[in-house]
């Protein structure tokens, strides 16, 4: 199926049509959203970018622990922004998380080795902590309970919604972003 040249030049898509293996499983959309940053370096496949916009809504069906599942593996990748930037554009988060991102604001956020300097219990939180920063903050509440979120992390969204306006990520490894979340 070419596979193996697909990954040694960096390329993503799905195996035959994609509008068929979406049809058979819409979280696919969201595994292709997490493969994105790990195995793309060359753009993404416009045939898959049509077929996932095209059926983004069924994302709507899935589960919500199925869809956290897939979002705690893209926001806890080193840089997932590809993969968040697309499901931005395809409007599969909108389908899959009921709320649109605002993936710019990832670049404003401490690394994940910054972030776990500053708190080191914190390493399974920081896909949390990247979710919620591209989240609108009248969005978190709903989105946590769209992904059926466990108690730590609905705590960890708890301590966000107490922030003043938006969540600023340039303040990420501050003091008055971190308080409120402990």
């Amino acid at each position: 199926l070419g596979g193996l040249s697909d990954l040694m030049q960096g390329r993503l898509r799905f195996v035959g049509d994609p509008r068929q293996r979406i049809n058979e499983d819409a979280l696919r959309m969201l595994r292709f959203c997490r493969f994105l940053p790990l195995f793309s370096n060359d753009g993404i496949d416009a045939d898959a970018a049509a077929a996932i916009s095209e059926k983004a809504d069924s994302a709507k069906g899935l589960s919500g622990e199925r869809i956290a599942q897939e979002c705690r593996r893209l926001f806890a990748a080193k840089d997932p922004t590809l993969g968040v930037k697309f499901m931005h554009v395809s409007g599969l988060a909108n389908a899959a998380l009921g709320s649109d991102l605002q993936p710019e604001r990832l670049a404003m956020l401490p690394s994940s080795d910054e972030i776990l300097n500053v708190a080191p219990t914190m390493e399974g939180g920081v896909w949390i902590m990247r979710l919620a920063a591209v989240l609108p903050q009248d969005k978190l509440k709903s989105v946590a309970g769209r992904l059926k979120l466990s108690r730590a992390d609905r705590r960890t969204i708890s301590g966000l919604q107490e922030l003043p306006g938006n969540i600023d990520p340039a303040e990420l490894a501050g003091e008055a972003w971190w308080r409120p979340v402990w």
